[in-house]
């Protein structure tokens, strides 16, 4: 437990010479936070997490290696607008303003679903905890099948290139809707992350 503890704290030590916001999953207490410069500036509740049977194999030298420093995301895919815009047309009159002092947010905020891709071969999969309606069931059907037809065709060219397969561990978390909005759109395209099992 104690040398777990030292690899999470050089993460977040390293994690701390960057300047961009970061990611810090902590999966003992249940919570993923916002850094920048070693000081968390947004926590979240983990509401269920599930994770690969292969992360539960690994040895503790395997597990100290891997998750002593912060893991780089490859790649990201989201049913999530990044950077929202809302179009405001100027009022034509004082009439037509006050109006629009009343009117409700008009930006569309589609389910939320995202998975990034991380080095090491591992993904990272964040979903909002409630799928209360169709259109939440529906858009978290796309996103798996996203991901399943791009693992297939992964597999298809390390099959026709006469490569050895591979196999990818992925952590998966539920959170409130909003957090997680709001830490996807914080995070830079270009991410680290680190992860205490």
């Amino acid at each position: 437990y104690l040398m777990k503890q030292k690899a999470y704290k050089e993460a977040l030590l390293k994690l701390s010479e960057n300047d961009s916001i970061q990611l810090v999953l902590n999966l003992r207490d249940s919570t993923i936070n916002l850094s920048i410069k070693g000081v968390f500036i947004h926590q979240t509740k983990i509401e269920e997490f599930k994770k690969d049977k292969f992360l539960n194999k690994l040895s503790l030298v395997q597990e100290i290696k891997l998750l002593s420093q912060p893991i780089s995301v490859q790649s990201q895919y989201a049913t999530i607008v990044k950077e929202p815009i809302v179009v405001n047309h100027a009022p034509k009159d004082t009439i037509e303003a006050a109006l629009n002092v009343s009117q409700p947010d008009t930006l569309i905020q589609n389910p939320a679903f995202v998975a990034f891709s991380l080095e090491h071969n591992l993904r990272l999969i964040l979903e909002q905890d409630e799928n209360t309606d169709f259109n939440d069931k529906w858009e978290k059907f796309r996103f798996y099948s996203h991901l399943s037809s791009e693992t297939i065709l992964r597999s298809a060219e390390h099959y026709f290139g006469f490569k050895k397969q591979e196999y990818i561990p992925t952590i998966t978390i539920k959170i409130p809707v909003d957090d997680l909005r709001a830490i996807y759109r914080a995070l830079p395209s270009r991410a680290f992350i680190v992860v205490y099992l």
